[in-house]
């Protein structure tokens, strides 16, 4: 039987590529009326995200323009999404439900949303995964568009990190049915193989490596995560408006 080293599977653990590294799909919505300097800002957005590595945008041109309030298509799908865009702005539980919505449609694990107030034009990131915004937003001023990308990616990175955290840990057996296993069940249980007895007799120790993977992991893993930046997401209790 060949030899069991701790040391390869703590190494293998460790070391193995995490299940979130995924490039961040960003999609950019306008919120409320779509007028000119708001498309404007939007589009300036978008080029400046297209020069950025490892960043996706929606595919779909007319998808994106109907985002950004400037697309018109007799499709269900657009004038659904249509209308979803349209009736952001109006209540923050509302908006909430329109942009998970939004979100779920264009695969995007955050949306750029942009919205008017009296003085400026203000920049919000939405987790879809989380269905809330994070904390903090961005001022459109002139020609300054690289602060504001900044701090549309950094949330964006950190969405793609949550939405596969949370997909790992929703993970089931690979192969193995519901049904497949109450049938198994049913058959009584199987005769123990030299493998399953090796484990019965050697778990502790098993356990004991694995343990000690998570931990380095986990200071790995957290010492990359603990970001003093780290974007937070914002509360929102149940009946706010």
């Amino acid at each position: 039987m060949p030899r069991f080293s701790w040391f390869a599977l703590a190494a293998s653990l460790t070391y193995a590529p995490t299940a979130y590294a995924i490039s961040p799909k960003v999609a950019v919505v306008v919120s409320g009326d779509p007028d000119v300097e708001l498309r404007e800002a939007a589009a300036t957005i978008i080029q400046s995200l297209n020069q950025r590595e490892k960043i996706v945008l929606p595919g779909d041109e007319v998808l994106s323009r109907v985002l950004q309030g400037s697309g018109r298509n007799n499709s269900p799908v657009y004038r659904d999404i249509a209308r979803a865009r349209a009736q952001l702005g109006r209540s923050a539980r509302r908006d909430q439900v329109l942009l998970v919505r939004i979100g779920e449609h264009t695969s995007a694990h955050a949306l750029v949303v942009l919205t008017r107030s009296r003085i400026a034009i203000q920049v919000e990131v939405f987790d879809v995964d989380a269905q809330t915004f994070y904390e903090g937003h961005a001022v459109v001023e002139g020609s300054a568009t690289e602060k504001v990308t900044s701090f549309i990616i950094k949330r964006a990175r950190t969405a793609a990190r949550r939405n596969g955290k949370s997909a790992t840990s929703r993970k089931t057996e690979p192969g193995i049915s519901d049904s497949s296993k109450s049938t198994a069940q049913s058959n009584g249980s199987p005769k123990k193989s030299p493998a399953r007895r090796w484990f019965r007799k050697n778990w502790p120790y098993l356990v004991a490596g694995v343990l000690l993977a998570g931990a380095l992991t986990y200071v790995i893993v957290r010492e990359r995560d603990n970001d003093p930046g780290e974007p937070m997401l914002r509360f929102t209790s149940g009946d706010g408006e």
